[in-house]
């Protein structure tokens, strides 16, 4: 089994279909997706490609009305899940994530009796969770709403009035001692989060505070006045309980949130399929491909087939791509020149059955498939399509 395993490996990559899977990456979304596809392997199960082509089918028909789905940048959730857990809470930008993943899927009504129907459904079975987080978080800018809990309304409100008489007093100092002569700017800042004047040096004992600092030519001495003294301190205590309280808002929320990780990381995998599915609908309008037709007969016919790399390669673009009619019974044999495009043509033939099984588009203009269970592959040399290296000009590569 292991031998299979490598043949396998060795197959798909003399077959080009790491380069086509990289193509596919520009066109997804979620992290998760991404992720998959630097491990993504083909599978050559009939029922499972079957299902796939009918997800694609209904794809394309969306696209055809201009409906089809777009999804948004969403990191890994698995990722996310296990750092709020460590830290025993979701913190507000993580909340809107999952709010995002939650709502995407909600709007997605296209799917409600579709392939992808499983996505509409369980998002219904979340959208109380989705509700949970927009009554704490304000999802345009990840902050947590005023009226989350009582409390915290009554220390905002208390932290904003606050706030206002100190930028009224400090202002008033800055015009007084900016009028003096005092001050080097008519300015005030801010030194480890507390208001202070820029006094010039020979001005420092004129006005009573602390020094917070000096700057480095000691030309500037940045003092706190001493009434703006005792209502900063209070203005911190205030925010130290404000940051108390949205941690007890937000743990509580997150407790309610984890028992739901099962449901949610399962519709994230839901909405990672329909992004790889997206992609590959995306990918495949670039060549304007075809889906396949899976026979009961064995062979393997395909009508004005190309490699899909020729296609999407830039080196390429240059030169149109010969397309062929392939057809496959007992065997194939095919003769030609050295640099006739024989290795191509044969690649061809195996990435287009791999890509069948998969949900790709094919680039042909028609494409029959029979069942298969395996797909081996030895070419013999390690041609590079995209430099019109042959078979034999990379044997003589090697012998260098």
């Amino acid at each position: 089994m292991r031998i299979n395993e490598e043949l396998y490996s060795r197959s798909l990559s003399r077959l080009d279909w790491e380069k086509l899977v990289e193509k596919l990456k520009p066109f997804v979304s979620l992290e998760i997706t991404q992720n998959r596809l630097s491990s993504y392997t083909p599978s050559l199960e009939l029922i499972r490609a079957k299902k796939l082509k009918d997800k694609i089918k209904f794809l394309l028909e969306l696209d055809k009305r201009g409906n089809l789905p777009s999804l948004p940048k969403i990191p890994d959730l698995r990722k996310l899940f296990a750092k709020a857990i460590f830290r025993g809470l979701f913190l507000p930008a993580e909340l809107v994530v999952l709010d995002t993943l939650i709502t995407t899927a909600i709007s997605l009504v296209n799917l409600k009796d579709s392939p992808f129907s499983e996505v509409y459904k369980l998002s219904e079975e979340l959208k109380e969770v989705s509700n949970s987080i927009r009554e704490i978080i304000i999802p345009e800018t990840s902050e947590v709403r005023d009226q989350a809990s009582y409390q915290l309304f009554i220390l905002r409100r208390k932290i904003r009035e606050l706030h206002q008489q100190i930028l009224t007093k400090i202002s008033a100092l800055k015009d007084y001692y900016f009028r003096k002569g005092y001050l080097q700017e008519d300015l005030y800042t801010q030194r480890n989060g507390r208001y202070v004047l820029p006094v010039k040096p020979e001005f420092k004992r004129k006005v009573r505070g602390i020094l917070h600092e000096v700057s480095n030519t000691a030309s500037t001495y940045f003092i706190e006045p001493i009434s703006l003294v005792s209502p900063t301190n209070e203005l911190e205590e205030l925010r130290g309980k404000e940051e108390a309280e949205l941690r007890r808002i937000l743990k509580g929320l997150s407790e309610g949130l984890f028992s739901y990780q099962a449901k949610i990381l399962k519709l994230e995998e839901l909405l990672s399929d329909l992004d790889l599915a997206i992609a590959k609908v995306k990918l495949g309008k670039l060549y304007q491909g075809c889906l396949p037709e899976f026979t009961a007969e064995r062979k393997i016919y395909l009508k004005k087939a190309v490699h899909p790399l020729l296609l999407l390669s830039e080196e390429s673009q240059s030169e149109r791509p010969v397309r062929n009619d392939i057809l496959v019974n007992q065997g194939l044999l095919i003769t030609g020149p050295n640099q006739g495009g024989k290795t191509v043509t044969l690649k061809t033939v195996g990435l287009m059955v791999l890509m069948s099984y998969e949900g790709f588009l094919l680039p042909a203009e028609s494409a029959q498939i029979p069942h298969l269970t395996q797909v081996f592959v030895d070419l013999g040399d390690e041609q590079d399509i995209f430099h019109g290296e042959s078979s034999f000009s990379s044997h003589l590569k090697s012998l260098k």
